[in-house]
């Protein structure tokens, strides 16, 4: 187990925590679109082919420059330094635009409300797009 600390934020983030959690989001997706968490004996064969329906064409949304971890799954998540992830095979994710405020808030108040639509503005295109 890979242990990141962000020191900035106090909060410390194990790398397999990142893998599990996208597992579990595409498990409970798949789940309720089922009504059962029995998979069909379709699903079951399927999944050992790593084909569709039992491997689904689900992805996950990352954001541009964000850090996800280095392990296979958050390493097709993570944007921030390409050094992490040449050589490596990764999954066709999209990523969106994360907002690049300026600080302070209260006297930047238009430069960001015109960064955060522009930001949601492609956020919502990339939905419509996949």
């Amino acid at each position: 187990m890979v242990r990141l600390t962000l020191p900035f934020i106090g909060i410390r983030i194990y790398a397999n925590q990142t893998e599990n959690a996208f597992k579990l989001a595409f498990m409970a997706y798949k789940q309720r679109e089922r009504g059962t968490t029995d998979p069909t004996a379709s699903e079951m064969d399927s999944s050992m082919l790593n084909q569709s329906p039992g491997s689904p064409a689900l992805s996950v949304l990352s954001f541009k420059s964000g850090f996800h971890g280095r392990l296979f799954g958050s390493l097709s998540a993570t944007r921030s330094k390409a050094i992490h992830k040449v050589d490596i095979p990764a999954f066709d994710w999209p990523c969106a635009p994360f907002p690049d405020r300026k600080y302070p808030l209260e006297e930047n108040k238009e430069f960001n409300d015109k960064e955060e639509k522009r930001c949601l503005e492609e956020y919502e295109q990339i939905l419509i797009e996949s």
